[in-house]
């Protein structure tokens, strides 16, 4: 496996993640759809509300091995902080730590109770992809993930705006940051954000795998393409927009010419392989947890 990697220009192993650098505090309520998830056997994780009950969120940050037990999402601070009641999970079937790209690197959690939080909705009009996202970005990350500027402490959600460098040719997945800007341990299953001409935030992606070390550039799916999958799990056809309940309504591949990173340079191999490596593809789904007190 290593000497695919290499073949990909994914670089080589490396120390332990940096913290993301370039970013700044995300106001509250404004991304109080983008909670905190606690994971003993990963750390620390983001998932956005696309639904008051739903959050997605990535695979990996509910591993297998993963349990209700092992499992904790924090009610926004808006709210009255606290944790909040899980009832179920689940990783993407089709879900390749190892592949190197178009990973479908998508998990749920399935909330006990809905939140009062407005959830923010997934991209899954064409012209709003085309124009949004499809020229390349930017767009905007959102996570949980460290931030130097606090000496590396975690525990306030932070933001950066980063460039989109490259889709893959399946239009799965795309490359964004670099130069100093990127996501980083913490922000995987954050979400990949645009403003709509409304001036609310759509979700374009979510955070997967970054670089060695970090600030060179990451890896996110593209979040429609969970939608088939999740919105069986869900038992929620609405998902996939009002007009596409087959969810196979949104073109993301580039234009032939383009190819991830055929701009940019290489990024390091990623962050989250690390913890994974040696994991099963698996789907789980798990019944209501016990009572948490908040």
């Amino acid at each position: 496996m290593l000497a695919t990697l290499l073949a990909l220009g994914l670089g080589t192993p490396s120390p332990p993640p940096l913290p993301v650098v370039g970013g700044e505090p995300a106001p509250e309520q404004e991304f109080d759809a983008v909670l905190k998830i606690g994971n003993t056997l990963v750390g620390t994780c983001s998932g956005t509300l696309i639904r008051p009950d739903l959050l997605l969120t990535a695979g990996h940050c509910v591993v297998e091995g993963t349990t209700l037990e092992t499992l904790t999402v924090s009610r926004p601070l808006s709210l009255g902080g606290g944790l909040v009641d899980i009832e179920s999970f689940g990783a993407h079937p089709d879900m390749c730590l190892d592949c190197g790209r178009d990973e479908f690197d998508f998990g749920y959690i399935k909330l006990a109770e809905p939140l009062d939080v407005p959830p923010l909705e997934i991209i899954t009009e064409q012209v709003v992809w085309d124009s949004l996202v499809g020229d390349g970005g930017p767009v905007t990350v959102v996570g949980w993930g460290e931030v130097p500027e606090r000496d590396g402490l975690q525990g306030e959600r932070w933001k950066v705006e980063l460039p989109i460098r490259g889709f893959t040719e399946t239009g799965f997945e795309f490359v964004a940051g670099g130069a100093g800007k990127d996501s980083c341990g913490g922000d995987s299953g954050g979400p990949a954000l645009v403003r709509g001409e409304d001036g609310g935030w759509k979700i374009a992606g979510v955070t997967a795998r970054g670089s060695k070390p970090c600030g060179e550039g990451g890896y996110y799916g593209v979040a429609y393409h969970a939608m088939a999958w999740l919105s069986e799990e869900a038992e929620d056809p609405e998902l996939c927009g009002a007009e596409c309940g087959s969810c196979d309504c949104l073109d993301t591949r580039p234009p032939p010419q383009d190819g991830c990173c055929s701009t940019g340079r290489p990024i390091g191999i990623p962050w989250v392989l690390f913890a994974l490596l040696g994991l099963r593809r698996r789907s789980r789904r798990h019944e209501k947890a016990p009572h948490t007190e908040a």
